[in-house]
């Protein structure tokens, strides 16, 4: 991202905003082309002693995470818009909070779930309910 950021405007006449924003499109890793590799990988039992086919996975989820944040704020200067802190904040306290609400609703469940016997099929429409009810509450939050 920053070397298309720096040389875009000398080779591509475009402004640094614009090379900068560029360079976050391209340094974003495709996981079409990551998970397939690494399963074949994990599959041929190479670096699986040491975890690296998933290590690499999850890097590259990340780096797509760190490339979505800085194509969202660039595209926000660009836009005009005033850039804060809280742009860059919102994101890792969002997945964190998301993974904290979702261990916090499955531990509920599980206890629910030993202790009061019911059918698979009203456990599913449970969790979809429950799942449906986040989608809705998350309008309101965000």
């Amino acid at each position: 991202m920053v070397v298309i950021g720096l040389i875009g405007p000398t080779f591509l006449q475009l402004t640094y905003l614009e090379s900068f924003i560029l360079g976050s499109v391209l340094g974003a890793v495709s996981p079409a082309v990551v998970v397939p590799r690494m399963i074949k990988m994990i599959e041929n039992k190479q670096g699986t002693n040491k975890g690296i086919p998933q290590m690499v996975i999850a890097g590259s989820s990340l780096d797509d995470i760190v490339m979505i944040v800085c194509f969202t704020s660039l595209l926000t200067i660009e836009a005009g818009d005033s850039l804060n802190v809280m742009t860059f904040i919102n994101v890792p306290l969002s997945i964190i909070l998301g993974v904290g609400i979702g261990i916090l609703t499955g531990l509920l469940l599980s206890i629910i779930f030993k202790k009061i016997h019911m059918r698979d099929s009203l456990k599913l429409a449970l969790i979809l309910g429950i799942c449906f009810a986040y989608v809705f509450l998350e309008s309101y939050i965000s």
